[in-house]
């Protein structure tokens, strides 16, 4: 199983060997690595384990991002807005960020892409539900959950954190847009975060794996399973479809969508496809 979920500029430019996805040729991955230089990382099982791994926008085979370590998964991948570091989380094996496992918490890791160095940010974190779990609120700058559910603002080279958000609830808890102006949980809501931490809630829009763009005007969500893609303008929450369920545009073998990412400079969509299937363990997605 691969499921698609980040998509970021980078400097890594070492060979690797070519590998074809179903409906994406050489001739292609070069028009599509016109746009810059860049990759994709996403989660993935391989042999009951789940690591993260990466592909370069140039074509060539996968490889895995961060070594694997014994007794534990990785999911929740994110690259910082310049590419340079990623963060993800660390679960016990058997456990993980989904609605089945609530309550449980893993290790929040930071990964310097350059130098392989990596660190415990927070011993005890969690995601908002599901994929998603931390915010880069900048290069530098993130906003994540805590193991209580409490949503925490951290510097990276500073040190210290502080509460953003003041409603923590007991299942998972609340991820900010880049602006510290919206947020919302794994459930679509898209709340307006006030200065002062409170939430005023907004009408839940159904569907799941909501996130904001870099530039903190949208909000974006799967609106239904495999498909469609929607997003809300979130100065006016007016609406718009990014993909269709079952959208002409793909390759009908693979036309169940899901786990969107809009990448920071918001050019481009990263998505997983699946032969109709939806479980998100064990069905095939591209």
């Amino acid at each position: 199983m691969a499921i698609m979920f980040g998509l970021m500029p980078s400097g890594c430019r070492k060979k690797v060997q070519t590998e074809v996805p179903l409906g994406l040729d050489e001739k292609a991955m070069t028009k599509l690595a016109r746009i810059g230089h860049g990759l994709l990382v996403w989660e993935r099982a391989r042999l009951d384990k789940w690591g993260i791994w990466m592909k370069r926008l140039s074509g060539g085979a996968e490889k895995l991002l961060v070594p694997e370590e014994e007794g534990r998964d990785h999911f929740c991948p994110k690259l910082s807005p310049d590419g340079s570091l990623l963060a993800y989380m660390s679960y016990a094996r058997g456990t993980h960020p989904y609605l089945s496992r609530r309550g449980l918490t893993g290790e929040l890791c930071l990964m310097n892409l350059s130098t392989g160095r990596q660190l415990v940010l927070a011993e005890e974190a969690r995601s908002y539900s599901e994929d998603r779990a931390v915010t880069w609120l900048n290069k530098r700058e993130i906003a994540y959950i805590e193991g209580k559910g409490s949503t925490m603002r951290m510097h990276l080279s500073k040190g210290g954190k502080r509460q953003v958000i003041n409603e923590a609830p007991d299942l998972f808890g609340y991820l900010p847009s880049p602006d510290l102006k919206h947020a919302t949980s794994g459930t679509p809501e898209f709340a307006k975060l006030n200065k002062d931490g409170e939430l005023t809630h907004q009408p839940e829009l159904g569907g799941c794996q909501p996130y904001f763009t870099s530039d903190s005007r949208w909000g974006f969500w799967m609106r239904g399973a495999g498909g469609p893609i929607t997003a809300m303008q979130l100065a006016t929450r007016e609406s718009k479809t990014i993909m269709m369920k079952d959208d002409p545009r793909l390759n009908t073998r693979r036309n169940y969508i899901y786990f969107p990412m809009v990448s920071p400079c918001m050019r481009l969509l990263a998505f997983a496809a699946s032969a109709d299937k939806h479980d998100h363990f064990e069905a095939d997605y591209d």
